[in-house]
């Protein structure tokens, strides 16, 4: 049985290079969950298999969930929490934020959001990773959530769209990627979870 305070030392975060310690790690099971919003449900791809998840899994040989639900905001995901208390996932990845920012929602809602989130999902036993979405408006947004991410015990990976978004050979509209676009996300996070040893392939 996995001990709570079971914790692995890396040797940065992804993306921010600071010396962090997250929560549940290394991973009890190979499975993985994507956790958040339309980025995660796959708008703007051309079929279920090109979403970000779908070619995550691809990409790493293991088995991703998708759990993306369009229009939800960090208050969703924390009304969502329910869904996972039975759960047995080794890796929650979460993407949530966008949506608060497109609604205006308070800096410090969204932080007080996402602490219950990664509270309620690492009482599941899961290292739980989250991925920063910001724009080029609210890029300080990514310093601070790094932050967030290290105090809290999370594997932060940051800017998942950062070369995507503004791509028009990336995008599918102004907000989603395309099938190529959902790639290079794919790609990003799959590097991140074999930094951090979370994933072999």
């Amino acid at each position: 049985m996995r001990m709570a305070w079971l914790l692995l030392i890396l040797a940065f975060t992804f993306g921010c290079g600071k010396p962090a310690v997250v929560t549940n790690a290394p991973p009890r099971n190979a499975s993985i969950a994507c956790f958040g919003d339309s980025l995660v449900e796959g708008v703007g791809a051309s079929s279920a298999k090109t979403t970000y998840p779908a070619q995550l899994g691809s990409m790493l040989g293991l088995p991703v969930v998708n759990l993306g639900q369009r229009g939800d905001t960090t208050a969703d995901g924390v009304r969502r929490l329910a869904e996972f208390a039975n759960s047995d996932y080794g890796i929650i990845i979460v993407t949530l934020g966008g949506n608060d920012i497109l609604q205006r929602v308070h800096w410090d809602t969204t932080v007080e959001n996402l602490r219950k989130i990664f509270a309620g999902l690492q009482e599941t036993g899961a290292v739980v990773v989250f991925t920063g979405v910001t724009g080029p408006l609210n890029m300080t947004r990514d310093k601070h959530y790094g932050k967030l991410c290290e105090a809290s015990g999370v594997l932060y990976v940051s800017e998942i769209l950062n070369g995507v978004f503004g791509n028009s050979e990336l995008m599918s509209d102004g907000i989603h990627p395309n099938d190529a676009g959902y790639e290079r996300v794919a790609v990003k996070v799959a590097e991140a979870l074999r930094v951090a040893q979370f994933a072999n392939r």
